[in-house]
């Protein structure tokens, strides 16, 4: 009864759990918990029976726990962005791993051999003064149930672990090795219960513990480090636009960006920035040309926009692009194909979770990321806004990366406005197609240290 009690909290837990890291393996990892149940739930019917119940019943849930494992393990290790829903596992089917096919093959070549040849024997045992039955298997049976123990262990759990060094979040990291090293555990107790049939019910209270660790595993990493690990990072960077001269590309072209603001590539890093923009310029023309400065030093870049906002028409055709889209359509992240993502418009924790994946070490040089705030300072408030802004301009400087935010300085009053530039070091104006004035501030940018640099205007007709 304790078994089935706690087997049945990590069934709860694991159904109401939103999207993870390991939304897709969710479905299976539930059919592994409902089969576990089922069987405690026999074992305890035939507490009030003289004879055990039939083993054909609890030998196929044995066999559904395996199959579903192998699923829920190698769909985890899926590096394709076509993630979700039926097209998603439809995807996966079509195409196979040939470690998954071995080891779905193998187990049910098991229960295939176990149907036609019938190996279960009841045998009859007294233990403290009870009549208890249990059954008993042929040897070759036996054999077989090892070589489908040996294969659970090297295919689906090994790998697993095995693939948990190829994620740098942390979280992510420790859940996959605590899942596999749980899913080997109740492997091996369960193989070991059907020669010690006097302590199987221990057994089961253990292998319950076990699917409460695995249900509290399954919530710590975040849905977006599944989807930032699909990105390649030697692909990361923007696709270069073409040059003005038709492909060569002088210094001023490389650093096209940072060259309207009278500074050179190397200056960006580990700097924000902010750019007040007039609406009715063509403002939607700088994340391009940031896009096109961090291709030509082959580094990665990410725009964020609110869905059909005329930055969002302008970068949606950018490839290699990271596109992150706030929209009300979502509740959770979602990858829409290889290079864009929907982010819930509401909830900036996502917001702030994907800087920091998108700015964690990859190997490839430190990337940058345009962010306009303006819906940011409407819906939630400076207050809000500015814990946003000091905890991505510490990611920033920490990562050596760069971070371009944007206002429309049209849509608040003055005050708003000077607080919202009082949280840069670094502020830009955009008109009429130019970046005009840039202020650089010892402190902040509105203390009396301030000096105002003003440099000659590049027209972005000239760059893009």
């Amino acid at each position: 009864m304790v078994a089935t009690a706690i087997a049945v909290g990590a069934l709860v837990i694991t159904i109401r759990q939103k999207n993870t890291f390991f939304f897709d393996s969710r479905f299976f990892l539930i059919i592994t918990n409902l089969s576990f149940v089922a069987v405690l739930g026999q074992e305890i019917l035939t507490n009030f029976s003289v004879l055990p119940a039939k083993e054909d019943a609890s030998f196929g849930l044995t066999c559904l726990q395996l199959l579903a494992l192998g699923f829920a393990s190698f769909l985890v290790q899926r590096t394709s962005s076509s993630f979700c829903g039926i097209k998603g596992f439809l995807g996966f089917l079509s195409r196979p791993p040939k470690r998954f096919l071995a080891y779905e093959i193998t187990v049910l070549s098991w229960a295939l051999a176990a149907f036609i040849s019938r190996p279960f024997v009841q045998v009859p045992v007294s233990w403290a003064g009870d009549g208890v039955y249990y059954y008993s298997y042929s040897s070759w049976f036996g054999s077989f149930g090892l070589l489908v123990l040996a294969g659970f262990l090297f295919l689906p759990v090994l790998s697993l672990y095995s693939y948990s060094s190829h994620t740098r979040d942390l979280d992510a990291t420790k859940s996959m090795r605590l899942i596999s090293c749980s899913w080997a555990s109740f492997g091996v107790l369960g193989f070991v219960g059907v020669s010690f049939p006097y302590f199987q019910g221990f057994f089961n209270e253990v292998n319950s513990f076990l699917l409460i660790l695995i249900a509290y595993a399954l919530k710590e990493p975040t849905i977006l480090s599944r989807i930032m690990m699909s990105f390649d990072p030697s692909s990361r960077s923007g696709n270069p636009l073409p040059g003005r001269d038709g492909g060569k590309i002088g210094l001023w072209k490389t650093d096209c960006f940072s060259a309207l603001l009278g500074l050179n590539h190397v200056d960006l890093l580990g700097r924000t920035m902010l750019i007040e923009y007039d609406p009715s310029g063509r403002f939607e023309e700088i994340p391009q040309v940031l896009v096109q400065e961090f291709a030509m030093h082959t580094g990665p870049v990410a725009i964020f926009s609110a869905l059909g906002s005329p930055v969002y028409l302008r970068s949606k055709t950018l490839e290699k692009t990271r596109l992150f889209v706030f929209s009300t359509e979502t509740s959770s992240p979602t990858m829409t194909t290889d290079e864009h993502i929907l982010l819930p418009e509401r909830d900036a924790n996502f917001l702030l979770d994907a800087v920091d994946k998108f700015l964690e070490p990859s190997g490839v040089q430190p990337g940058g990321f345009f962010l306009d705030i303006t819906d940011l300072v409407v819906s939630q408030g400076y207050e809000r806004v500015h814990g946003i802004v000091t905890f991505l301009s510490e990611l920033v400087e920490r990562r050596s990366g760069t971070g371009v935010f944007a206002i429309n300085r049209d849509a608040f009053d003055e005050k708003v406005l000077l607080q919202v530039k009082g949280l840069f070091n670094n502020v830009a104006r955009f008109a009429s197609g130019t970046l005009g004035t840039i202020h650089f501030a010892i402190d902040r940018a509105l203390d009396l240290t301030t000096v105002s640099s003003t440099i000659t205007s590049l027209t972005l007709s000239k760059l893009v």
